[in-house]
């Protein structure tokens, strides 16, 4: 489906159903995010304004792997990296892209391969979901992954969300250490 396609489709469906994608994650959820920098540069409270593979530039956020295989499988590159792991203290509402129809999700997945920053199908739901929801009535956006089955990708602005920091560090952590 081009973009000018699902763009309008995703409008239509978004203009009947929006309140639908609200959901929630639960408290005590880990998220997983790979931080592709050197650790003398890393800051945790560090908020990307970059555009990626879920959200549009100049939007505030990060994204997150509802584990970590998805982790792996969503992060482009490896070289020096920080591990982070979080745990959500509330429960945090956000907009559950994996109730779109699956036309539409089958559209997002097939931009899987795209370059770093043209995935404009993802970016879309979160520009067209504003027109129709407050945006204050919620904290990110829930995506199913596109290179993991069964895994989700949660973009947020940590800094409006409760979290905990269980682990950071250069290597991938001990989960029995963590939860």
């Amino acid at each position: 489906m081009y973009n000018a396609n699902f763009s309008g489709v995703l409008d239509q469906w978004l203009r009947e159903n929006a309140n639908k994608l609200i959901d929630y994650l639960p408290a005590q959820t880990g998220v997983f995010r790979i931080a592709n920098v050197d650790e003398p540069l890393y800051r945790m409270s560090f908020v990307s304004l970059e555009g990626g593979g879920y959200k549009p530039m100049g939007e505030a956020g990060n994204w997150y792997a509802s584990d970590w295989d998805t982790c792996y499988a969503e992060t482009r590159s490896y070289g020096n990296c920080v591990y982070e792991v979080l745990k959500l203290n509330d429960s945090v509402p956000v907009l559950n892209a994996h109730k779109l129809p699956d036309v539409l999700q089958q559209a997002i997945y097939g931009d899987r391969d795209l370059p770093e920053g043209s995935h404009v199908k993802s970016q879309l739901v979160t520009t067209l979901a504003s027109k129709y929801l407050d945006p204050c009535s919620y904290s990110g956006v829930y995506f199913p992954s596109r290179r993991h089955q069964g895994g989700g990708a949660l973009v947020y602005d940590q800094t409006k969300v409760n979290t905990t920091v269980m682990y950071t560090g250069v290597q991938p952590p001990s989960f029995g250490s963590i939860f």
